[in-house]
């Protein structure tokens, strides 16, 4: 991973964009953003190393790309970008940046049909795991769009048949608990 320390910059835009490519395997999708979300996270100093390290534009693509393949066609780039978006957002969000995301993905889980629902809810719930793993937390408000777009989510996965949905949905709501939860232990 020499190229993770000496260009993180473009180390981190291509395995996000491998994770948006739907040419690719989706394995190598969901590899290429555990990948990414495991370069976010590495820390020294108080920093984070690659992505404090990479410029405004490049996280915008980023993010960019990672919103993208959460319509993907393949479950695995899915929670491979969902895994990365969570990453990020632990890092931004508490820094009073990407202030827009949760919003976006409760707005998904209004608006969205039962696909976009169900990976929305897949990512609040990876958001709410990343959270109480970094022991940090959004805003009151933020904390409470992510509990109540994980529950609308539950609300509509249950007008339907689709037990995936409902199985990703009650993930979710598992997670949003194991994330207030930590809140409340601190």
């Amino acid at each position: 991973m020499e190229i993770r320390a000496t260009n993180p910059e473009y180390f981190l835009t291509q395995c996000a964009s491998i994770t948006n490519t739907e040419s690719f395997d989706e394995l190598l999708r969901q590899a290429a953003g555990t990948i990414l979300t495991s370069a976010v996270l590495l820390e020294a100093d108080g920093k984070y190393v690659c992505w404090d390290a990479i410029s405004f534009a490049a996280k915008e693509g980023i993010k960019n790309n990672l919103m993208g393949a959460l319509i993907s066609r393949a479950d695995k780039a899915k929670r491979g970008a969902a895994d990365g978006i969570a990453a990020i957002c632990s890092i931004e969000v508490p820094r009073g940046e990407w202030t827009n995301l949760v919003p976006t993905l409760v707005n998904i889980v209004n608006q969205g049909n039962y696909d976009e629902i169900a990976t929305s809810a897949m990512t609040l719930g990876f958001i709410c795991l990343q959270f109480s793993k970094v022991n940090k937390a959004p805003s009151s408000e933020q904390s409470e769009q992510i509990f109540t777009g994980i529950l609308m989510a539950l609300e509509k996965s249950n007008q339907q048949t689709n037990t995936d949905i409902q199985k990703i949905c009650i993930t979710s709501l598992n997670n949003s608990m194991i994330f207030f939860s930590s809140m409340l232990d601190n």
